[in-house]
């Protein structure tokens, strides 16, 4: 059991290891930070803020930026969960095609699995680094002094939070599906 675990949490700094760098490499040679990345958000949202509307924002901001604090330890604990249970699910799967292995029989759909769930894990954990980063903006803003910034941000946020959701989406459909496409088709190689 130690073994497994240690080989589980190898395999797990070793997926998301690179994943991360690559993020923080994207962010860097780029050279935008949060301030430059709202700003463009209001060019390219076409934010334009009457006194009204602006006064409604600051008004309101400081509450929303706390529950948006909420939500983000939500969610940054809701990811890795996810990533944690799909991670779990490769090592299942490498260990059903070792046991087929074992009995002589094929298993290749679970090598399929596998690599589709990679791939989508991977999406969904760039995905969540994004979500992550425009929730990160809108927290940090100073909405009282920019609130085109802060209202760019949340349609960003929204936007990363869609998408993130897709990905989460996806990544159960994988799942769903593989039972009559991949577990059918293991089932009847099985020889007791």
């Amino acid at each position: 059991m130690p073994t497994r675990f240690f080989i589980l949490f190898a395999i797990m700094v070793g997926l998301f290891f690179p994943l991360k760098i690559l993020a923080q490499t994207t962010d860097i040679s780029n050279g935008t930070s949060s301030d430059e990345r709202l700003s463009q958000a209001v060019v390219t949202q076409n934010i334009v803020l009457d006194d009204a509307s602006k006064a409604s924002i600051v008004s309101k901001c400081q509450n929303a930026q706390s529950s948006l604090k909420l939500i983000q330890n939500d969610t940054d604990r809701l990811v890795r969960a996810r990533i944690d249970t799909y991670s779990y699910i490769q090592d299942e799967l490498q260990a059903i095609k070792l046991r087929m292995i074992r009995q002589g029989a094929d298993a290749s759909e679970a090598d399929l699995l596998t690599g589709r769930i990679q791939q989508a894990l991977d999406q969904f954990t760039l995905q969540a680094d994004h979500y992550g980063t425009s929730l990160d903006d809108v927290v940090g803003v100073d909405c009282q002094q920019k609130p085109e910034q802060f209202k760019a941000g949340l349609i960003i946020m929204r936007l990363q939070r869609a998408k993130l959701l897709d990905d989460a989406i996806n990544l159960k459909n994988i799942i769903n599906n593989s039972d009559s496409s991949i577990f059918n088709q293991l089932k009847k190689r099985l020889t007791i």
